[in-house]
């Protein structure tokens, strides 16, 4: 569907809009991008709602018996894109290393009860808590210590953005647009 329609996009469109160059040069044919046709426009967030609070860091926190643990956060729909079977491999690592680990997952989709059986399988049930969709992701990127996102692809992601704002540290895939790193908190690794 999508190669169908993005074919119908110079022919019917009369704006051309993307949230970066990775996604304008996905969604628009070379003769809109060569005639400067296209507009980006980033996305962006509430940035008041999503900095650091220290208050939320200590609720969350404490609600979920994280005090002392090194927690690595993700929040993303479960989608083959989002790449949670690799979240899961590398949180395996980290615990091998740091014992007291733990990952959020916020966000809920079709790969959900896939990766849970992969958890399970790990003998990780204990040390994965699975968030679903909140309204309060803000408090829960307070809480975290590192935040993951190792895309297989991506324009340019909300979810990053709002981490970044939070002050965290953010391990990104390098197939995510470099437009992304708005902090010098920002690594890229294949």
């Amino acid at each position: 569907i999508y190669s169908y329609y993005r074919k119908k996009i110079a022919k019917w469109a009369t704006h051309y809009f993307a949230c970066s160059e990775a996604a304008a040069r996905w969604m628009f044919p070379n003769s809109i991008l060569d005639a400067n046709k296209s507009k980006i426009i980033y996305n962006g967030i509430d940035i008041e709602r999503f900095a650091f609070d220290e208050k939320a860091r200590d609720e969350i926190r404490q609600e979920y018996s994280l005090n002392g643990k090194y927690v690595l956060a993700h929040t993303g729909r479960f989608l083959d894109q989002k790449n949670h079977r690799f979240i899961i491999e590398i949180f395996r690592d980290v615990k091998k290393k740091c014992p007291e680990a733990k990952l959020m997952l916020l966000g809920t989709g079709d790969l959900l009860d896939e990766i849970k059986k992969i958890v399970t399988n790990y003998n990780l049930e204990d040390d994965v808590l699975f968030m679903g969709v909140r309204s309060d992701v803000n408090k829960f990127l307070c809480a975290a210590d590192c935040f993951l996102m190792p895309s297989l692809y991506e324009g340019l992601p909300v979810a990053a953005v709002e981490a970044e704002c939070s002050g965290l540290p953010c391990i990104f895939s390098d197939c995510i647009t470099s437009e992304v790193a708005l902090t010098n908190n920002v690594t890229f690794l294949s």
